[in-house]
């Protein structure tokens, strides 16, 4: 049995202010609710709504900011980072019943009163929810008015809807009188609607029953939706086209652009910056797999190594493998450019040139995500008060050269890094190590390599970070870490 979550520390102090509430559908998953593995619908007397903000703002849930495209009235979401399991919960708060085909809930059941005054309490875990039987005919009733033409032309073909809504009416029916069932369905949409409900029961809920049921219950409801049946179906394929598009975004092509879910502030721009060996690749990475579910993320590399590379600098970046050798051979670089000085220099410009281009772009991208409401996620971010190192620019040392193309260059370059110092990061996380940590982490970059970024990285400042800059001990466990960063980036949302 569950003792103690997030959720469960929410529920029960809504409980303890009097303010009404109910986990309103899927009580069948009620406890994997619980734990953060699924959504938590939740259904709350809007008398009290100052209070529940009150009360989910304690627990540090924040509230999301759906796109526009997504947006349902009678609906929020919160979302708080759970300290017990350490997974993202999501609370759907609704202040009405609405249901309706997929990607818009067009109908309203005003039933609300009714559910939260007969709720019934889960004896073992003692949450609040929706009575049994009323619970089995909004199941039965919320599945009839998804049934688009599509889903009825399938359910023409196979007859039977999904193994989850028969499952979910068998589990209910175990906890239920099939009379009681009958009459919240007559009390709430009138006997033909009742007597359909009961052959569902006997019989099974096949597409036809539910089709039938559909029609009744539109006949008792028909007043309370949001849109005729021509607007719905132009609503709902532009929502279904940004649902794929979405998909696309976060799986296969990154596109700042929100689609889904944003914070409620407007965006966020969370720069983690670290020497290697410091762990913020690895941060990064699991930082997006945390936040993307839930919110719209868009992740950026600002650095010159390993991460993703422009198709302008990739062939570049194979030939400075191949001549330099590895990151942190100094010995190899110094043999370079005292062999072919000449071509070094240039060398230096066309990359840096390039690297500068690719900064520029990147840059515009992540303010544009940022403006649009997204989490933007970068791993580095340039800088310009260390230069030629640790992403500051390359040719600052060519600004005062005698050959106006050097200065030319060298005024090319330094615009994305003034750029990126005029329009730095909302949130700067900072991930410190000590010397002898990151040389275990990365024992072939060299010790005295690794100090000395260590050092840069701890000198760094960033003045036009809206939210501040958060230093974590690297040395932690990863967890530990993982942890305080989902924590930073949450409250400042």
């Amino acid at each position: 049995m569950i003792e103690a979550s997030l959720p469960l520390d929410v529920l029960r102090d809504l409980d303890a202010a009097g303010i009404a509430h109910c986990h309103w559908k899927s009580n069948e998953h009620l406890d994997a609710a619980l734990e953060g593995l699924t959504d938590l619908d939740l259904l709350i007397d809007t008398a009290r709504l100052d209070d529940a903000y009150r009360i989910l703002s304690a627990h540090g849930c924040r509230r999301g900011r759906v796109s526009p495209m997504r947006n349902e009235p009678g609906l929020e979401d919160f979302l708080g980072a759970d300290p017990v399991t350490g997974r993202l919960v999501h609370f759907h708060v609704h202040y009405r019943l609405a249901s309706g085909e997929r990607h818009l809930k067009r109908f309203r059941l005003p039933f609300e009163r009714d559910i939260l005054e007969t709720r019934i309490q889960d004896a073992a875990t003692g949450a609040w929810m929706t009575e049994t039987s009323r619970e089995i005919v909004l199941a039965l009733v919320r599945a009839s008015l998804k049934l688009r033409w599509r889903d009825r032309a399938k359910l023409a073909v196979k007859r039977v809807p999904k193994a989850s809504l028969v499952e979910e009416v068998e589990w209910l029916l175990k906890r239920s009188d099939p009379n009681d069932v009958e009459e919240s369905a007559r009390r709430w949409f009138g006997d033909a609607a009742a007597a359909t409900v009961r052959d569902c029961l006997e019989s099974g809920p096949t597409g036809a029953r539910l089709a039938k049921l559909r029609r009744h219950v539109l006949r008792w409801i028909g007043p309370q939706t949001s849109h005729s049946s021509m607007a719905a179906a132009v609503v709902r394929w532009r929502r279904e086209v940004a649902w794929f598009q979405r998909g696309v975004a976060r799986h296969v092509a990154p596109r700042p652009v929100l689609y889904g879910r944003g914070g409620p502030g407007g965006g966020l721009l969370v720069a983690v910056v670290g020497a290697d060996g410091s762990g913020k690749s690895t941060l990064v990475k699991e930082l997006r797999a945390w936040f993307s579910p839930k919110f719209d993320t868009y992740f950026l590399y600002f650095g010159s190594g390993d991460g993703p590379a422009s198709l302008l600098r990739w062939p570049l970046n194979q030939v400075k493998r191949l001549v330099m050798g590895p990151k942190g051979s100094s010995e190899r670089k110094a043999s370079a450019e005292q062999k072919h000085p000449g071509a070094m220099k240039w060398s230096k410009a066309v990359w840096a040139l390039v690297l500068a281009h690719e900064k520029q772009a990147k840059l515009d991208r992540a303010l544009m995500a940022r403006t649009r409401g997204l989490l933007v996620v970068t791993d580095r971010f340039p800088q310009t008060q260390i230069l030629g190192t640790n992403d500051g620019p390359l040719l600052a040392g060519w600004s005062t050269s005698s050959n106006p193309l050097f200065r030319w260059m060298a005024k090319v370059e330094r615009r994305p890094y003034d750029a990126a110092a005029r329009f730095g990061p909302d949130l700067v996380i900072r991930l410190d190590v000590d010397p002898d940590t990151a040389v275990s982490r990365r024992p072939d970059h060299g010790a005295e390599y690794l100090a000395r970024r260590i050092e840069i990285v701890r000198s760094l400042e960033f003045p036009s970070a809206r939210v501040g800059v958060v230093t974590i001990d690297g040395t932690q466990p990863f967890e530990t870490v993982l942890r305080t960063a989902v924590d930073t980036v949450l409250n400042r949302l």
